[in-house]
Formats: structure tokens, sequence, C-alpha cells
């Protein structure tokens, strides 16, 4: 008999019949108690088909503990640092920006913590410097953050479609570029339950560095000069280069033909429609493409 303690209530499983043969012939004792209040073990080893250890995984009873969720967490974190790395001198360059619009670090701050999409956030600051109100402003963000349509489902496609533990919004709101890049790419080094605690560890990193850099340009925009506008180029340059690198990563031979296809679209779309919607109709292109190839190798 197996008795457990959480909660101050006290329950007990008793093993088969058969189980407690095979422990008993292999020579272990049949053990006391486990407190699964702790996840540690008291007394003799437990025997259940000659497993004395606590990690195996025993029937109806699975261990929680209070770190259960606070390492996947913490891995998380961790594998944001390449995302936090980029964000930082973006978000410091749109304080700036926002800083040398008239902007005040309040502002920019709010900003960056509701809206949190690069492009879409400079976007918003250069339609208010201009003049631009609600109206011309809300369309083109929901044009440019159109993409973000196609990076649910592909993230969830990667929590196996399993109930999440953490609410499907939460997760959602932080699934830019790079972290829906880093959590298709990695994914699959985490364990499918501890996924969805993992990529709100992953995004929280990406976005708690996404606002210190804003709140840090935002300040310190007064004392650069007006005319630098190089430094902006050169910030901006990093988004790019760290996305690319992620796609690298994720590895380009195994998608080449609907990498291939996207580019290709938004090249040629380029030439008639701004950029936003050549980048919407390359996604389309290449989406698409990776949808006939999936039922190619299905049908083989």
């Amino acid at each position: 008999m197996l008795c457990g303690a959480t909660d101050r209530s006290t329950y007990c499983h008793t093993f088969g019949e058969e189980q407690t043969r095979a422990g008993r012939r292999l020579g272990r004792p049949r053990g006391n108690a486990l407190s699964l209040s702790t996840g540690q073990w008291r007394g003799h080893a437990l025997s259940y088909g000659g497993c004395p250890r606590p990690h195996c995984h025993l029937p109806g009873i699975r261990r929680m503990t209070g770190r259960s969720a606070l390492r996947p967490f913490a891995r998380g974190l961790w594998a944001s640092t390449s995302i936090a790395a980029g964000y930082l001198p973006i978000a410091f360059s749109f304080g700036l920006s926002a800083s040398q619009a008239g902007l005040s670090p309040l502002a920019a701050f709010l900003i960056s913590a509701v809206v949190f999409a690069g492009a879409s956030q400079f976007l918003l600051v250069a339609l208010l410097a201009s003049g631009g109100g609600p109206l011309t402003a809300v369309p083109a963000i929901w044009l440019i953050n159109a993409r973000h349509l196609f990076y649910g489902p592909t993230v969830l496609d990667r929590l196996g479609g399993r109930p999440s533990r953490v609410p499907l919004a939460v997760m959602a709101f932080g699934l830019t570029d790079e972290v829906m890049a880093t959590a298709v790419a990695r994914s699959g080094q985490v364990v499918e339950d501890d996924r969805d605690v993992w990529v709100t560890g992953l995004w929280i990193g990406a976005y708690t560095a996404w606002i210190v850099g804003t709140l840090l340009g935002s300040q310190l925009g007064g004392l650069v000069p007006a005319d630098w506008v190089w430094l902006r180029e050169a910030l901006g340059f990093v988004l790019p280069a760290l996305f690319l690198s992620l796609l690298l990563d994720l590895g380009v031979q195994a998608h080449r033909g609907p990498i291939g296809v996207a580019g290709i679209a938004t090249v040629v779309s380029m030439t008639m429609l701004p950029a936003n919607a050549a980048l919407a109709i390359g996604m389309l292109a290449g989406a698409a493409c990776g949808l006939f190839q999936r039922s190619v190798w299905t049908r083989a």
C-alpha cells in the first residue's frame, strides 16, 4: 500500500497483486510512504516493477511540487537571452525616437507595455509626430500585425494541442517574430507538458528586455543629438539580423521550399505594393507552399 499526503489530506493507493509479487521476487521491500507534498521518499524504497526511484512513473500518481512549473519557466527565461540581446538596442532606439518626437517617458513606456511590436510602435510614433489620429494609426498597425495570425496556430501545434496551464491569451500576447521562431526551433528540447510554461518564460524574458530598453532610450534621449540618424539606422539592423539567425537555427534546408516561395512572393509584391502588404502576401504564399508540401509528404 502506498500512502500519500497533500494539502493535509491523506489517501492510499493499493498496487495490484502482480506488481507486489514482482517486487518481492526482486527482493525489494514494499516501502511504507511517499510524501507527495515534498516529492521525497520516506522509509524504504518503493517497489513497483523493480523501480525504487522517485522519478519512475507510477499509475495514478504524478509528482507535483512547487518547482514543477518553476524549472521550465526558468529555462524559458534562459532561452530568451539571445532575444533580449537583440531587443535591448531596438527598444533603446524606439525610446530615443519617442523622446525626440516629443513623447514623455511614460507615454513611450505605455506604448511598449501595451503594443509590444517593434514595427508597429515605430509607425505609431511617426504618425503621432506627423499629427495622425487613431483612424489612421489603428488600421495601419493592424495591417502590420496581420502576420501574427499565423503565429498562434504554429505555436499551439508545438504545444501538442494539450490544455494549457497558462491561458492561451497570455501566451498570444507575447508571440513576437523572434519569440515564435525560438519556440518553434527549440520547443522540441522541452517536455511536452512543460512547453506552455517554457514559452511563457521565453516571452516574459523578451518582454522585460523590451521594456528596459524603452525606458533607457526615453530617459537618455535628451543626451543624443537629433541629427544622429545613423545611430537609429545602425540599431535598426539588429532585429533583422537576429531574426535571420533564428531562421537559420530553425533549419533552412528542411524548409527551403516554403522559405524560397515566401521570399520570391515578397520581392515581387514589393514592386507593386507597400512593404507591409508585400510581407503579408509573402507569408501567405509561404504558408500555402508549406501546407502543400506537408500534404504531399503525408500521402507519400
